[in-house]
């Protein structure tokens, strides 16, 4: 749907600009704001869906014990990256919602950078089921 709205945005952007004579100024503040958000929810629901990228072969021919292991290591580091969006996101866009605007709509800059903190703060949330699932469920790890 945001895919839609940034792809409708731009295009009447185009419409006005090139066949109107009349430019639409806010379309590239407005679609580059909705194209932040699209990617950093969509981060998170890639770590909800388990879709980013991994090396399945190895874990495959590991024991259900290292499985277990590795697979609680990639939790971890996932879980350190979205802390640091958290918090590090979390100040960039407390700074912005008070210093920095956008030059044509004025809307905060704040509300764009605020999807940074929100993205950390989901995928923490969606790491749990995937930690409670490697420690209590060993039938899921072949043992």
């Amino acid at each position: 749907m945001t895919m839609l709205a940034i792809t409708t945005i731009l295009f009447a952007g185009v419409i006005w600009r090139y066949f109107l004579v009349a430019p639409l100024q806010w379309t590239d503040e407005v679609a580059r704001m909705l194209f932040v958000w699209l990617a950093f929810v969509g981060a998170a629901l890639g770590v909800k869906r388990g879709l980013h990228a991994s090396v399945a072969i190895l874990n495959q021919r590991m024991s259900p014990r290292w499985r277990t292991v590795t697979g609680l290591f990639g939790i971890l580091v996932v879980a350190s990256v979205a802390c640091v969006l958290l918090v590090v996101g979390t100040r960039q866009a407390d700074q912005s919602f008070i210093h920095e605007a956008m030059p044509v709509t004025g809307i905060s800059m704040g509300w764009m950078n605020i999807a940074v903190p929100i993205s950390g703060l989901l995928m923490l949330i969606y790491l749990v089921p995937e930690v409670r699932r490697l420690l209590l469920t060993p039938a899921a790890n072949g043992e």
